[in-house]
């Protein structure tokens, strides 16, 4: 007698059906299992990339391309490498910008990245660090922090459109 399962590999077993239908079972449930082992098993492989950004005295505010990402002490994962302009703001220091590269190790490297992203089963960490000592503004005066800035700013801008509004003459525009 051949017995045909309904899903899966066609099993013909002379008078055991119960067995044949219970190999057949356990074959599918394999085939069904490997595929989400290998996606998370290639998952694994992904590298792991972060920029950890620290300054002196911690607590400045951190932008990375412009987009505020937090304050000091900060990790910021990436996703590729390049140079990437990271500024440093904090009351009673100096801005602190620079273009900074961020390299590629050896094993990011074409054609070796091809096996070390998608092929090795544990995941690989490429950690990046800055750290930036602030100068105190103290010595040099008319240097105010971002919060002071933003807030002078602000208070102008809302000045002139309210003396928009009104028509009334805007006072003279300091220089900086």
């Amino acid at each position: 007698m051949t017995s045909a399962p309904q899903v899966g590999i066609i099993v013909t077993v002379p008078h055991s059906s119960t067995r044949a239908l219970f190999r057949t079972k356990i074959l599918n449930g394999l085939r069904r299992a490997s595929l989400p082992a290998a996606l998370t098993l290639l998952a694994a492989c992904t590298p792991t990339r972060t920029l950890t950004v620290r300054s002196n005295p911690s607590g400045a505010a951190v932008r990375v391309d412009g987009s505020a990402v937090g304050a000091t002490p900060v990790v910021i994962p990436f996703e590729h490498h390049g140079t990437r302009r990271v500024t440093l703001y904090l009351e009673g220091y100096l801005v602190w910008s620079e273009a900074v590269p961020i390299e590629a190790p050896w094993w990011a490297e074409f054609p070796l990245d091809l096996v070390t992203e998608n092929l090795i089963p544990w995941r690989l960490r490429d950690e990046h660090e800055l750290v930036v000592p602030l100068t105190p503004a103290a010595d040099r005066p008319g240097v105010e922090g971002i919060d002071a800035f933003l807030q002078r700013t602000t208070t102008t801008h809302a000045r002139e459109r309210r003396a928009a509004r009104t028509e009334e003459p805007v006072e003279e525009r300091r220089q900086l």
